[in-house]
């Protein structure tokens, strides 16, 4: 009896020749096999070698015993496998394959899962052998328990050489959210192209859904042909607990490696305002409570980077009403690009419900009042905190006003939630309820208003700095100071732009590049930066009289609801990066502390140090601060080499990587029309210029600006550039919100898609529709 594809579901020969009969079905690149079951004789074996295989064809032989390669065991390496086998070795071999099954490792393999022996039936394949120029295996997820990332293995020469470890092998880890991946080679190792990672990759995908599980797959390749061998489940891999990082909003306000101060700070701080937030609307029924694990876990970091813990958020947002509807604008607002709902709780009692929606409709009704409440008690507490802060260097007591400030903040914080939602709300209702070609783009006209935006406000006084700086003759002067002494001495003399760089300071001095990052410089921690700025700031764009649509009816009301919700977002923002610049301001101080006592060699030491571990050290827990830091410091620098992926599935634990040799490259499509988020208006061509950070000597005068993530501190980059395409963004990022405002034509969350342009490609880039078209390649 000989087992085909066209006779093998009339037999049980276990799941591995299943599949590989299956995925020949299928159309996949399978070498030419049959199988053998043990009532197969040895004349009907030979018989049909002999009739379908040419003379001197080599093949492989393994088993395909019945409990092996299942969902639950692998039986990885326990069977005998034998290669380059004759046909006139095949029997010979076939019986070693079987014997082997009564080996001493076999039976304590089964011992060990607890797998009598009766349940192993040894079936075997006979199969073409592949001279393979390099084999490996690929794993649809990486078995170590990241469910988004696809790991490629390959060595040279056929797969036994590089499961027994006898070649160098290369690996390769691919997000399946990004089309990006970060590589570990090694000396002699064959390299992989992009085209044939891209080739794998699909081939995973097609295998991933075809058996409805992750899987490991054997491949080969000779002469750049891709032969699958097999493929089976990975059983290190759970079914459900499932753990979702998400970047799709957060990256702005966070882009790149946070430092531990920063990640522990913000969790802390998601936490605190979330609770805050379910006991509003939930009236304080012990809903907080219940959901004491999710609100703790609104974020999560994974590689030095922080990101949404998504199934968390959908948690709170399904306790609203008519979440089903609010999800989708939800997700369009942030950027969220997978639209699948995870949840890590269970629905919210009926109770909850009914209070969460009372709630709700009042919170909607009155928060436009709220928040101006909010935002003149802010007012009124921020002089207090700057002054007391100003005047202490004690860590305890610095410690003590911060709890003050947590406690005065941590009832009503939640409100700017609550506008957020409003903000969202109102402008996916103007979109849906505009009747016209393209409703994105006239949204957009419609909520734009640089006059009374607060973002715009740092804008216009640098400005107003330039201008006084030139007018008094000292713009030189101010633009050749290097050194703190010198800009003292220069703001200390009773001048207009003295005054005015104070006070700049003074209200400005936080909204920087990375200001939410608690270990970035701003213009508070170190005024030189306001030099830089200035000696390249160019002039703002005088304000347009925009032609506005005429609305009439609800997109009348929904415009002005969603325009003042903007509003009152940006000035919650930059109230926001101020109480960030109170908390640097403590834990600078605190750092200062510690470096003086000897306990930390430099005061910004303290970065790599949690927020927790800060207070254990300020109450005298310092022994072991070196090694701790030393270590943070080797481990945050590895995590450069791990790209920032939009989204992470992690089995049942979040855990970091520890890179050490690892080369990051991106596998682009090579299409020349990519598509994004529109967000402002506008058709422009021009260079391309890459910013993933700013620096002292960017320029983007008269380009195009590719940027990995932009946050508020842009805004003076941006004014001076075309347009801007951003990997990541939203309708509401403040990527979108500035370019609006200075009438530049953006597009947002392109991902990946632009990483093959190069500084000098010529580009049209359209904000209306959201494409970027390559017209040009830079010269060489």
């Amino acid at each position: 009896m000989i087992v085909t594809a066209e006779n093998y579901t009339r037999y049980c020969v276990g799941a591995k020749a299943e599949r590989l009969f299956q995925m020949k079905q299928h159309g996949m690149n399978v070498p030419e096999f049959f199988c053998i079951t043990r009532y197969s004789t040895d004349q009907e074996i030979l018989r049909y070698v002999n009739k379908t295989f040419s003379k001197g064809t080599l093949f492989s032989v393994r088993s395909s015993a019945s409990a092996e390669d299942s969902s639950s065991f692998s039986f990885a390496g326990q069977l005998d496998t034998f290669l380059f086998v004759p046909a006139d070795e095949l029997l010979e071999k076939i019986t070693r394959c079987r014997a082997s099954a009564d080996s001493a490792c076999v039976n304590e393999y089964l011992r060990i899962n607890g797998i009598h022996r009766d349940e192993l039936q040894v079936n075997v394949i006979v199969q073409v052998m592949v001279n393979a120029d390099c084999s490996g295996v690929v794993f649809t997820a990486n078995p170590q328990g990241i469910l988004s990332e696809t790991v490629i293995t390959v060595g040279a020469g056929t797969g036994d050489n590089v499961v027994e470890d006898r070649v160098a092998v290369n690996t390769y880890y691919c997000s399946r959210s990004d089309s990006s991946f970060y590589a570990e080679l090694h000396e002699g190792a064959p390299k992989l192209t992009n085209d044939m990672i891209r080739e794998l990759l699909k081939i995973a995908s097609v295998v991933r859904g075809q058996f409805g599980c992750e899987c490991d797959i054997e491949y080969a390749v000779k002469n750049g042909e891709i032969f699958i061998l097999q493929a089976r489940p990975i059983t290190t891999l759970h079914a459900d607990g499932h753990i979702i990082l998400d970047s799709s909003n957060i990256s702005e306000s966070y882009p790149g490696i946070s430092s531990p101060m920063t990640i522990s700070f913000v969790k802390d701080v998601y936490s605190i305002v979330f609770t805050s937030c379910v006991r509003r609307i939930t009236r304080n029924d012990g809903t907080a409570e219940q959901l004491s694990d999710v609100l703790s876990n609104m974020t999560d970091s994974a590689n030095g980077r922080i990101y949404y813990r998504i199934s968390s958020w959908y948690d709170i947002i399904t306790m609203l009403p008519f979440s089903k509807k609010i999800i989708p604008v939800w997700q369009e607002m942030l950027g969220v690009s997978d639209k699948s709902v995870s949840r890590s709780a269970g629905a919210p009692r009926r109770m909850t419900k009914l209070r969460v929606m009372c709630s709700f409709v009042q919170l909607m009704l009155a928060n436009e009042r709220n928040m101006k409440k909010l935002n003149r008690k802010f007012g009124t507490i921020y002089p207090q905190f700057c002054t007391r802060i100003a005047q202490t260097d004690s860590p305890a007591e610095l410690f003590s006003i911060y709890v003050e400030l947590k406690t005065a903040l941590a009832d009503c914080w939640d409100l700017t939630l609550v506008n957020d939602m409003y903000a969202f709300i109102f402008t996916g209702l103007l979109k849906h309820s505009l009747r016209c070609e393209n409703p994105e783009d006239t949204a957009n006209q419609i909520i734009c208003g640089s006059s009374s935006i607060e973002s715009m406000k740092p804008v216009r006084m640098l400005s107003d700095i330039r201008d006084s700086l030139r007018s008094e003759n000292s713009y030189k002067e101010f633009c050749g100071i290097s050194t703190i002494e010198e800009f003292e001495k220069f703001i200390s003399q009773p001048t207009r732009s003295a005054e005015l760089i104070e006070q700049y300071i003074s209200e400005y001095g936080d909204r920087c590049s990375s200001e939410l990052k608690l270990e970035a410089e701003t213009y508070r921690t170190n005024p030189l930066l306001l030099i830089e700025t200035i000696s390249t700031f160019n002039e703002v764009p005088h304000e347009e009289t925009a032609q506005r649509p005429k609305l009439h009816g609800l997109s009348r009301l929904y415009a002005k609801k969603a325009y003042n919700g903007i509003l009152l977002r940006e000035k919650s923002r930059m109230s926001r990066s101020k109480i960030f610049g109170l908390i640097r301001e403590i834990v600078l101080k605190c750092g200062k502390h510690l470096s003086e006592c000897g306990y930390i060699i430099q005061p910004r030491d303290v970065f790599y140090l949690t927020f927790s571990e800060l207070e254990q050290a300020v109450n005298g827990k310092t022994s072991g601060l070196f090694e701790l830091i030393d270590s943070r410091r080797q481990q945050w620098k590895s995590f450069a080499a791990i790209p920032q992926y939009t989204r992470i599935v992690f089995d049942r634990e979040v855990f970091d990587k520890h890179p050490a040799d690892f080369v990051s490259a991106t596998i682009n499509s090579g299409d020349q029309l990519i598509y994004g988020t529109p967000c402002s208006s506008g058709i422009i061509e021009g260079e391309i210029t890459h910013i993933s950070s700013l620096t002292a000597d960017t320029d983007a005068s008269g380009k195009i600006i590719l940027a990995d993530v932009t946050d508020p501190g842009w805004v003076f980059v941006i004014s001076q550039s075309l347009g801007i395409i951003s990997k990541r963004g939203s309708l509401l990022s403040h990527t979108a919100i500035i370019s609006r405002e200075l009438r530049k034509p953006a597009v947002v969350g392109v991902g990946n898609a632009c990483d093959h342009f190069r500084d000098g490609d010529y580009v049209r880039l359209n904000g209306i529709d959201g494409t970027i078209q390559l017209l040009r390649q830079a010269a060489s």
